[in-house]
């Protein structure tokens, strides 16, 4: 059901799994779906974890299938592997901020399916960074468009400097774009490839 490239770690014993009843639910009648995974670079002051998570055709509880760690000012990412995931009805990324970096105005904790903090996410098109707008649910299979995409994530201290870099592909048939993409939900904020210089592999300058 799945395929781990070498480097990264599955987790799905009872520890690493919570309900997703909503998800499970519905998984019957959902076609099972793939999607490929990979970090490709980290930067700023904060610790964090970026996870791939979700719900297999058939199950009920959310699995964690990838965990990409990025330690501390400029140090590598754990791993830049790409992982395939196969067999899914729903699909989410989960990014976790070291508890030592608390502070006001910091989620310790964001997921792409929480319209409280789905709006850290970025996705390229050609030569700009957009960011999701507020209060939506991404769909991680269609969010930045169908086969492979340049995504990213901020952990809350600059959104011109996004911290977490990542490509997703999810197929040349992943569906139409989530229906949430409504105008009414706020403009986009763009941002130039030349205002945000790719990140080094090592890591870029801290965020302010």
């Amino acid at each position: 059901m799945l395929a781990l490239a070498v480097g990264l770690v599955a987790f799905t014993s009872s520890a690493d799994t919570r309900n997703n009843a909503e998800a499970g639910s519905s998984s019957a009648s959902r076609s099972p779906r793939t999607i490929k995974f990979r970090a490709t670079a980290a930067s700023g002051l904060f610790g964090k974890t970026l996870s791939l998570r979700g719900v297999l055709v058939g199950e009920t509880e959310e699995r964690e299938f990838a965990r990409i760690r990025y330690p501390a000012l400029n140090q590598p990412i754990s791993s830049r592997d790409w992982i395939t995931v196969e067999g899914l009805s729903a699909a989410y990324l989960q990014l976790d901020i070291d508890p030592q970096f608390a502070m006001p105005g910091i989620h310790l904790h964001m997921r792409s399916d929480d319209p409280a903090t789905s709006h850290y996410m970025f996705h390229k098109v050609g030569g700009q960074w957009i960011q999701a707008p507020r209060a939506i649910k991404i769909d991680v299979f269609s969010y930045a468009g169908c086969g492979l995409t340049q995504q990213s994530w901020e952990d809350g201290g600059d959104f011109h400097h996004q911290d977490f870099f990542f490509e997703v592909d999810s197929g040349p048939d992943c569906a139409v774009a989530d229906a949430s993409w409504s105008g009414t939900r706020g403009k986009p904020l763009v941002i130039p490839d030349i205002a945000r210089p790719w990140p080094r592999e090592s890591g870029s300058a801290p965020d302010p």
